[in-house]
């Protein structure tokens, strides 16, 4: 069987032995990017049915659901491919991808480089390994399932928001243990420009503009994040990145979270609390932004 792969960063692809799949529609694409996002499972039709067309009457749902297992088979299995071998379905009636070893999602290698970049805070990589690392996480261009507004797909790609921004910490750290300071500013500022108020990333950056040498950005990095999240969340740096900066500004000084406390500012616990649920309002706020817009016009009320 040609080899399957599945690209859902920046839209919808399918290929089959290096050869795009034609012809699918934008039902079909989503079919099979739930598919594939859920390959290590089969799926019940109703749930499949109700996700696609849940609008519809169940008896017409279930038709629709139907056609487009035909039609999706008809294109992955073409004459020649054995029935069952990319698109299975179960005695009971459920619905799945067949996944090989040479099977690739580009989501499966994503998430495999994000999180062993999670294992790494105990020591440096090797070279090799870290820019193949590196090659993985910066490989995502565009979001998760562009133009896809249901609930499964928002789901999937504020998951994958969130893993990426995490890795991309995670590997400014990786690349500051490895002394190449430039990649790990590099790093940081891409992760910075997906959320700007991710103060364990300011930190990183923090530390490895230092460590070349640029103190200057360190201080006004810590400055220009303090501005944001007064302006944006309504409150102070968390204790942590207070006493990186003291520690910054004043060389051979190391104030303590207790001493950060004493300005005023809550207990580090309560503080960290705050902040996250103004994230959590904030991306709520952008998530409900991006449905208004991919809603179509309303006519206006006569």
């Amino acid at each position: 069987m040609a080899h399957l792969r599945v690209q859902l960063f920046g839209g919808v692809r399918v290929e089959r032995g290096g050869v795009a799949v034609a012809n699918l529609t934008r039902t079909l694409e989503g079919l099979v990017a739930f598919l594939a996002l859920n390959h290590h499972r089969t799926h019940p039709r109703d749930v499949l049915y109700t996700h696609f067309w849940g609008d519809q009457p169940e008896d017409r749902a279930r038709r629709c659901l139907n056609t487009a297992i035909w039609r999706l088979r008809q294109l992955l299995e073409p004459p020649g491919t054995p029935r069952g071998s990319v698109l299975v379905s179960t005695p009971a009636g459920e619905v799945g991808l067949a996944w090989p070893p040479d099977a690739r999602l580009d989501v499966d290698e994503f998430e495999h480089a994000a999180l062993r970049l999670g294992e790494t805070s105990a020591g440096p990589l090797a070279a090799d390994e870290l820019e193949l690392l590196d090659r993985a996480v910066a490989g995502p261009r565009g979001e998760l399932l562009e133009g896809w507004y249901d609930g499964w797909a928002l789901e999937a790609r504020e998951r994958l928001r969130v893993l990426l921004i995490r890795a991309l910490g995670d590997l400014t750290a990786a690349h500051r243990r490895a002394g190449d300071y430039r990649a790990a500013l590099r790093t940081a500022d891409r992760a910075l420009a997906l959320d700007p108020l991710r103060e364990d990333v300011v930190r990183e950056l923090m530390r490895a503009a230092l460590a070349a040498g640029d103190r200057a950005t360190a201080l006004q990095r810590y400055r220009d994040l303090r501005r944001r999240l007064r302006t944006d969340l309504g409150v102070e740096p968390l204790p942590e990145t207070q006493a990186l900066f003291q520690a910054i500004a004043v060389p051979g000084s190391h104030p303590s979270s207790e001493s950060q406390s004493a300005t005023g500012s809550p207990p580090a616990p309560i503080q960290r609390t705050i902040h996250d649920l103004a994230r959590i309002r904030r991306r709520l706020a952008a998530a409900i932004r991006d449905l208004e817009a991919s809603l179509p016009d309303l006519p206006a009320d006569r």
